[in-house]
């Protein structure tokens, strides 16, 4: 283990040279600085979700379930998978690992190296998209071949103009590395909210009942707008335009890269392989993809928040060489996606149907599609937390530039739900799914945990096991008051809106001030610290 002593909040990993008041203190800051960060972006996850909320109710309400609706979503989702296949995946497992080491050593350096990244995906991106918009047509024959001529024709139009806006998506990747790398978490945290403002605000202004050319054209102007705030950020950066690939950055990138590639490819296939298992099911699907909405929404705002949070931390200790600071650092994170997280799969396996009833029920989403949903959340929920702490251990990984190990772990779990699947769909049909799911994300994360833990030579000793213990036992109880108080008003408050909404906010202030309660009674340290932050921020508002 290196004695390296790394600058800020970390501490050195040689425990002769400080007291244990001196480490519990350094502790205690690196805890707030992740803490602080994460409140950040999960102000900025809470903000575009919103939005993209706003954004469907907009697309329903100008277009509702007809062929422009169609066209619209076929168009974006090539878009976005032209995005996440070249683009989105290099983010997390390359650019800000290294962005962050050259960061912490040269400015100059990091200036140049993101120069030539940024070019390279300007360039890249820019000859790619316009070999795309040529064969626009065929293009949208192989995303929806089973579309009428005049459907397949609308869809070419949209592909062409939601397309440039994936080359201002790249531009917006690489800003948001820079500025993660730099630790300003403020511009990046909210710019993807733009996306989806720029579809609400162009999708009113030129509405056609018959063309979504305004939808299409609101993802490429939300691209610009993403570009745009990040580049305020980034007011300071000596950026330029360079094809200079000398730097071995450049090809350490290109290395850590190509297995995320290989393992994007594999997730997409995993998904599609679970599409089609579902497809005798679609009103099981349907409810997979319900009731998948609300988990990726508890998933957004803590484990990606408090992920993308500790992620430059981790990459610089890693560089660094400081095993002591690391596991500190990802122990500090771990704790508190633990904290979150557990408390959110509780309340979603407890008392989905009333925060189902409130988001969805309304129109052609009856009682059954409700009960439906809520079996599939029942049958998710077991992965979830599981699927959240795998998520920082793959950002572990990352930071150590190893991009492989993920990669071959998420094969594995491809396999194990293969089984898992088989299994359970015929007994169970789409909740059979849903629970193989849970097989895959846990399977992942017990492996990902084991490896990780052995290559920084165990990670005993650091709180893991009291945290999880002390927050299972306040959900339990949580749980326990939430679905007594559900069940009591159950039906009993009427029907509609109003009576969810009410069912809803009685139900959450029980389930949360008993969370709350246990939490401060078992001293569960990380929601202490989360409250002390809380207060400290509204201190400093009033007196402002």
């Amino acid at each position: 283990m290196s004695s390296t002593r790394p600058t800020g909040p970390e501490v050195s990993s040689d425990d002769s040279d400080i007291s244990s008041s001196e480490v519990a203190e350094a502790q205690v800051g690196l805890g707030r600085s992740i803490a602080t960060a994460a409140v950040i972006i999960m102000l900025g996850n809470i903000f575009s979700r919103l939005l993209g909320l706003g954004r469907e109710v907009v697309v329903a309400q100008l277009y509702g379930t007809t062929d422009a609706t169609a066209a619209f979503t076929i168009a974006g989702n090539l878009s976005t998978i032209t995005y996440d296949l070249l683009v989105s995946g290099v983010v997390s497992a390359a650019l800000v690992p290294v962005f962050s080491e050259l960061a912490g050593r040269s400015r100059e350096e990091l200036w140049r190296v993101a120069s030539t990244i940024l070019s390279l995906v300007v360039v890249g991106l820019t000859a790619i998209v316009a070999l795309m918009m040529v064969f626009a047509g065929p293009l949208a024959g192989v995303m929806a071949s089973q579309f009428s001529p005049s459907q397949l024709s609308l869809t070419a139009s949209l592909i062409l103009v939601v397309l440039p806006g994936v080359v201002f998506l790249g531009i917006s990747a690489v800003f948001m590395s820079l500025l993660y790398a730099l630790q300003r978490f403020s511009f990046p945290a909210f710019a993807p909210a733009l996306l989806n403002l720029g579809v609400i605000a162009c999708g009113f202004l030129f509405f056609d009942p018959r063309n979504p050319f305004g939808l299409a054209l609101g993802m490429s102007v939300g691209s610009v707008l993403m570009v745009a705030l990040q580049l305020v950020g980034l007011r300071d950066s000596r950026l330029r335009f360079s094809l200079d690939f000398s730097h071995p950055a450049i090809r350490k990138i290109g290395k850590l890269y190509l297995p995320v590639a290989l393992g994007l490819i594999v997730t997409e296939t995993g998904i599609i392989i679970d599409r089609n298992l579902a497809s005798p099911y679609p009103a099981g699907l349907a409810a997979m993809r319900f009731a998948t909405t609300l988990v990726q929404f508890a998933l957004g705002l803590i484990a990606a928040a408090i992920s993308i949070a500790v992620l430059p931390t981790l990459s610089r200790q890693a560089a660094a060489g400081d095993d002591g600071a690391y596991k500190r650092t990802l122990a500090s994170g771990l704790r508190l996606v633990i904290a979150l997280i557990i408390p959110a799969s509780f309340a979603l396996a407890c008392f989905g149907a009333p925060i189902i009833a409130l988001a969805f029920q309304r129109g052609a989403f009856d009682e059954a599609a409700k009960w439906r949903t809520t079996l599939a959340l029942l049958c998710y929920a077991p992965g979830t937390p599981f699927a959240a702490v795998d998520q920082l251990l793959i950002f572990a990984f990352y930071a150590r530039q190893n991009t492989k190990t993920p990669v071959l772990v998420g094969i594995g779990s491809v396999l194990a739900y293969l089984v898992a699947a088989t299994l359970l769909v015929g007994p169970f049909t789409f909740a059979g799914l849903a629970l193989a799911d849970s097989v895959k994300q846990t399977c992942h994360a017990v492996v990902s945990f084991g490896l990780l833990a052995g290559a920084v030579g165990g990670l005993r000793g650091l709180g893991l096991g009291i945290t999880t213990l002390k927050a299972t036992l306040a959900a339990t109880l949580m749980g326990l008051v939430g679905s007594s108080v559900w069940l009591a008003l159950d039906g009993r408050l009427g029907v509609g809106l109003l009576a969810n909404l009410l069912t809803f906010a009685l139900v959450t202030a029980a389930a949360g001030v008993t969370y709350l309660g246990a939490a401060a009674i078992l001293r569960l340290g990380e929601l202490q610290m989360l409250w002390g932050l809380a207060r400290g921020r509204l201190r400093r508002t009033s007196a402002r």
